[in-house]
C-alpha cells in the first residue's frame, strides 16, 4: 500500500508541472513590463496575510533606516 501511495505521488508531482501549448499561449494572460518610478521613500511589501510582518517590526525597521514600509 505504502508503494502505491509513493509512485502515485510521484507520478502526480511530476506531471503537474506540465502545460499544453493552449495554456501557455492562453490570449487572456497580461504581460506587464517593468517601469521606473520616482523614488518616494516609501517599500511597498506584498504578501499573503499569513505572512505579514507585524506593525512593531515594520516601525523598528522605519526607525531603524527611514524607509517607510
Amino acid at each position: 500500500m505504502r508503494s502505491l501511495f509513493m509512485v502515485a505521488l510521484l507520478l502526480c508531482a511530476s506531471l503537474s508541472g506540465c502545460l499544453g501549448e493552449d495554456l501557455l499561449l492562453a490570449e487572456d494572460c497580461s504581460e506587464f513590463e517593468a517601469t521606473l518610478r520616482e523614488d518616494d521613500g516609501v517599500l511597498r511589501v506584498l504578501t499573503y496575510d499569513i505572512a505579514s510582518l507585524s506593525e512593531e517590526f515594520l516601525q523598528e525597521f522605519t526607525n531603524e533606516t527611514g524607509i517607510e514600509v
